[in-house]
């Protein structure tokens, strides 16, 4: 019967737990976010803050000098509805959990239903007990001409938007590595970057005839041993092609990695 008891009272626990509503602190362009506060506040699995606060605290602090932690202590979920796509965080720990983008001629009603939709991905993908860990650590350009430079960092956004779709998926921001880096920790709490952590380093370079950009990425765990790369040859000339195949390939190379450390 006391055993009983204990199972019966672990199972509502952990029942009230899973059912407790994430802390979404929620900005962007003005009529979608007001749209999707207007959608989530009728969902009962998301607590909004008010709009006044987030565009307090993003004034005072700057969000691209503060980190997402650091704002929003007592948040589950950061936000943004931009013009041209949704991204969220993971807030407590700084790591990107969905990035996508809008179709280029969609309605605020139609932004606003693909942003909830992807918030809603990105708290179950929050949930995951085990996610993978990703960090793009370096970009590096190895004499690519100026023509293509503006290419590079279009074509790493968007492997790494293709890596978030992935559910098991999250990337730890680059500009919060430094701080990862450097101190071992994330706002003074923890070192985020797990054991089964995997960083990504992407090389762009010439190709033979100077028309080209090759494109190679190495994927290294935390001791730096390489576990994999890929090697994509004049990656912008066909760009999105080339970073699905990109994605794709580390997806790969990831995954058959966790196999092997399971066996």
């Amino acid at each position: 019967m006391k055993l009983l008891f204990l199972t019966a009272a672990l199972f509502f626990s952990v029942t009230l737990f899973a059912a407790a509503p994430k802390k979404l602190a929620l900005t962007g362009e003005a009529v979608p976010v007001a749209l999707v506060t207007a959608e989530l506040s009728r969902d009962g699995k998301f607590e909004l803050l008010e709009r006044a606060e987030v565009d307090r605290i993003l004034r005072e602090r700057k969000l691209a000098g503060e980190g997402l932690a650091g704002l929003f202590p007592h948040t589950d979920l950061f936000a943004m509805v931009g013009g041209s796509g949704v991204v969220v965080f993971n807030a407590k720990n700084g790591y990107r959990l969905a990035d996508r983008l809008f179709h280029t001629e969609a309605e605020p009603a139609e932004k606003a239903e693909f942003a909830v939709a992807e918030i809603r991905r990105a708290a179950e993908k929050a949930a995951i007990s085990h996610p993978v860990s990703l960090s793009t650590v370096a970009v590096r350009d190895v004499g690519v001409p100026r023509r293509f430079k503006d290419g590079i960092e279009t074509s790493v956004a968007a492997v790494e938007r293709l890596l978030l779709d992935d559910p098991r998926f999250q990337l730890l921001e680059r500009g919060r590595l430094g701080l990862v880096n450097g101190e071992r920790e994330f706002s003074g709490k923890e070192f985020v970057l797990t054991p089964s952590a995997c960083l990504l380093t992407f090389e762009f370079e010439p190709g033979s005839t100077g028309r080209e950009v090759n494109v190679k990425v190495l994927i290294h765990d935390l001791s730096r041993r390489e576990i994999g790369r890929v090697s994509v040859p004049d990656a912008f000339r066909e760009p999105e092609k080339s970073a699905a195949e990109i994605a794709r390939r580390i997806r790969s190379a990831v995954s058959e990695q966790k196999e092997g450390s399971r066996l």
